[in-house]
């Protein structure tokens, strides 16, 4: 009796779904435990407390179908296509998981919207990136901050997250090993460190910053975000909306360099 009992009471544990709700501090320590990256994690919290349990946080997860993936499209019917890609793949994400815990659970099919390319792509020509360069001139550690991005090609994050032991100006290279996410340094989105080389003018921007330090920009070029994270990479940004004002140039935000980068070298005729 005893056993049958036992099998009785795993039968039932084994038969109960939670809702999206329940499940959501299982899926947020198991991006912990996967060693998400910090930003990773945000997104992720955001998205599911601002749009997926307002939403569906009442529905057990073997329950969610279509029709909800529907509803959640249509309450993003205002968002942009790459915000609600991101609801989608964090629900797809939660429903593989709980499968693993809760067999009964079916992943539905899940159709992203469609995205237009032009989205993403956003670039400065020619002329507006000289207006950019030439609006910092004078102001070595601006410059630099922009040029890591618009000639060597660096992520925001990795931009910030760069120490002198990363530059070799004898040999005019960075050394991209980090990137520098709510104060703390990870490895770069690739995983992998690489090699970029510098042009001339970021070479001479480079030799003319002072080394009171091992960072090669300043920490006070940091911004305290919210409460929680601090030494946010957001200097980048601040100087880029600055250069833009005062250049008449359109502020495209700080990945539009690294677009630019990779687009004036194939212009160039550079190899992918």
């Amino acid at each position: 009796a005893r056993d049958y009992r036992a099998k009785c009471e795993a039968a039932a544990r084994a038969a109960h779904v939670p809702t999206l709700a329940a499940f959501w501090p299982t899926f947020l320590e198991h991006l912990e435990a996967e060693r998400r990256k910090p930003n990773t994690v945000i997104a992720y919290t955001g998205v599911g407390e601002r749009k997926l349990l307002p939403l569906m946080g009442a529905t057990r997860l073997d329950r969610v179908t279509e029709l909800d993936l529907q509803r959640l499209k249509v309450s993003m019917k205002a968002a942009a296509p790459t915000h609600v890609n991101l609801a989608l793949g964090v629900l797809s994400q939660v429903l593989k998981l709980a499968k693993v815990h809760h067999p009964a659970v079916v992943v539905p099919t899940i159709k992203r919207v469609r995205n237009q390319a032009t989205e993403h792509f956003r670039v400065y020509d020619h002329a507006q990136a000289a207006a950019l360069v030439r609006v910092l001139t004078g102001q070595p550690e601006r410059l630099a901050t922009l040029l890591l991005a618009l000639d060597a090609g660096l992520r925001r994050g990795e931009v910030h997250g760069l120490r002198w032991t990363d530059i070799d100006l004898a040999r005019g290279e960075v050394i991209v090993r980090h990137s520098l996410c709510f104060g703390e340094l990870l490895t770069p989105k690739s995983g992998k460190s690489r090699r970029v080389p510098l042009t001339q003018r970021l070479r001479s921007t480079l030799a003319e910053l002072g080394r009171g330090s091992e960072w090669v920009l300043s920490r006070s070029m940091l911004t305290k975000i919210g409460g929680r994270h601090e030494n946010g990479p957001m200097g980048l940004e601040r100087i880029l909306a600055s250069a833009a004002r005062a250049a008449g140039v359109p502020n495209l935000r700080p990945h539009a360099l690294r677009h630019t980068f990779a687009t004036l070298l194939l212009a160039a005729g550079a190899s992918l």
